[in-house]
């Protein structure tokens, strides 16, 4: 198809309820906020095994989101800029980008790298041949 294959938010499931609800995807967005370290947590210790094992061959990319707030000195309980990386390594992500909605930062950025592996992954589909790696990371904070 020349549309984007996505759904959000995934299904309750488990079995043959999740391989359809991974299945013909262009993109998984591994998605926490910055400010929440539960929401990475639960990433962490939850979708990241099932997207390993469910989205097989589809491209992954870590996103921290709300990354506005890490200029507030109040707040010492952020998830590091580290830990989103290792996160993207940890899933073989193509990138780990933070962005925020609020300040508009890097929203643009986010939206070429989303557009730019999905392109690359339709391109190696149809050669079936490449030597692009998504082991690669590539960070991209802009600041």
């Amino acid at each position: 198809s020349s549309g984007i294959n996505a759904e959000w938010p995934l299904r309750p499931g488990d079995g043959e309820d999740k391989k359809k609800q991974y299945k013909d995807k262009d993109l998984i967005l591994l998605c926490f906020a910055v400010n929440n370290v539960p929401s990475y947590k639960k990433l962490d210790e939850h979708y990241v095994k099932e997207a390993t094992e469910f989205g097989k061959g589809t491209p992954m990319m870590a996103i921290g989101t709300k990354c506005d707030l890490r200029d507030d000195p109040e707040r010492d309980d952020m998830v590091s800029i580290e830990q989103g990386i290792d996160m993207a390594i940890k899933v073989g992500a193509s990138a780990y980008l933070e962005c925020s909605t609020a300040s508009n930062f890097n929203l643009d950025a986010l939206q070429e790298e989303l557009v730019r592996v999905i392109l690359i992954n339709r391109e190696a589909e149809r050669n079936k041949t490449s030597n692009f790696s998504f082991g690669i990371v590539k960070f991209l904070l802009g600041r």
